[in-house]
């Protein structure tokens, strides 16, 4: 019988080698490759790394693991992936294995798990389905290995995970279609309230944009402590965790100032080998400077980072920041119950998606489960960018230079 244990030092080199063997060299997570990064998460609180191991040799045969830090600190998320078999080994259950050995270890310690489906093949989507995971979004073109391709968002409660719940959210028109089917595939009774009445937060140009300085910190900081209790965008980070933390996590701020005075800022981290941002923090001593921060930080995604894609999660009771990303080219892609820890309760997310390129979907290998949300999502990318163009560009032949 296979062998289910916590990974050691000693068994680096060899988890190395199963992602090469697996994945050769185009893995999305290059720190998989690198040994003196695997020693790291053998030993850090926030990653959970397991092995499966042949209880002839006690060769490793395969490898999984969960990363705690996919949220706030009070959270309790943990994002289940990196899963590698030895080609010999396949097709014998090592992933189920692998993955109730995860369950195993970490229910006691999260209220949410997730899991993103690689969706060039079905294999990850149905082992995750087979293990209580539910399919909640798509993410479209967010891994890049030798080319860019989507996955499906999947995800697990445990132990009081949806009992802290705030009901009745407030979204967007075009997120409530999406929320209802992720619920429904949840078996959550539907109670998202249709917004149409909320508008996107107003223009207002009379900030300067700075990208963010220490001397700034005290500042911004007395900012989020005055807002903490009107957060509308979520992410693994926040300010008051420490300069350490967001500097080691190749993250940084965008500001806004007015005169002398500081009005705002912007959190994101960057993944320069993905091309991918993620947005995880907004500050503001009022409404004014919030368009500027998002409309400058997408700009300074495109033109300056050389970004592909940037995600962020909104809070599903704020249809006003929603609307706005809507506006700014941003598309709803997922919709997570209880996402995020909050005061005395969680809240629902709209997972939301910004592509500098066209999305190339056809290669999809979804299962059934995962195949109406993914219609959904490719629709409204299709209506919002592919239409139009093709419109534009008929509008522009000979054939109709005359209509």
């Amino acid at each position: 019988m296979i062998n289910v244990r916590e990974a050691t030092e000693n068994d680096v080199e060899a988890i190395r080698e199963l992602f090469v063997e697996s994945y050769g060299g185009t893995y999305a997570y290059p720190q998989y490759y690198d040994v003196t990064k695997l020693k790291k998460m053998v030993f850090a609180d926030n990653t959970l790394l397991l092995v499966a191991e042949s209880p002839e040799d006690g060769r490793v045969l395969g490898t999984a693991s969960i990363v705690m830090h996919v949220g706030a600190y009070n959270d309790l998320v943990g994002e289940f992936g990196r899963l590698a078999v030895h080609p010999e080994a396949r097709n014998q259950g090592l992933g189920h294995e692998l993955i109730r050995g995860r369950i195993e270890r970490a229910q006691q310690r999260l209220q949410l798990g997730i899991v993103e489906n690689r969706v060039v093949h079905p294999f990850s989507q149905k082992i995750s389905a087979a293990h209580q995971f539910r399919c909640v979004g798509l993410l479209p073109q967010k891994l890049l290995t030798d080319q860019r391709e989507s996955v499906a968002l999947y995800v697990r409660y445990f132990g009081d995970g949806l009992k802290l719940r705030r009901n009745h959210p407030r979204v967007i028109s075009e997120a409530h279609e999406l929320a209802e089917m992720a619920m429904d595939n949840l078996e959550l009774e539907p109670d998202v309230i249709v917004d149409i009445g909320s508008s996107p937060y107003p223009h207002d140009e009379r900030f300067e944009l700075q990208e963010f300085r220490t001397e700034g910190y005290s500042t911004l900081l007395r900012l989020e402590r005055g807002r903490i209790h009107n957060r509308e965008v979520f992410g693994p980070l926040r300010l008051h965790y420490g300069l350490f933390q967001i500097r080691s996590r190749d993250s940084n701020y965008l500001v806004a100032r007015e005169g002398k005075r500081l009005a705002g800022g912007v959190g994101f981290a960057f993944d320069p080998v993905e091309k991918t941002v993620r947005i995880f923090e907004l500050i503001s001593a009022s409404e004014r400077p919030i368009r500027f921060l998002l409309e400058n930080l997408d700009r300074f995604c495109r033109e300056n980072l050389k970004a592909e894609y940037v995600e962020v999660d909104v809070s599903a009771h704020a249809p006003q920041m929603q609307r706005t990303f809507w506006e700014l080219g941003y598309v709803p892609t997922a919709y997570v119950p209880a996402l995020t820890f909050h005061q005395v309760e969680r809240l629902d997310a709209v997972k939301i998606v910004r592509l500098y390129q066209s999305p190339e979907f056809g290669q999809e290998q979804l299962t059934p489960t995962s195949q109406h949300i993914a219609d959904l999502v490719m629709r409204q990318y299709s209506e919002r960018f592919v239409l139009p163009r093709i419109v534009t560009a008929a509008k522009q032949t000979a054939l109709f230079t005359d209509l």
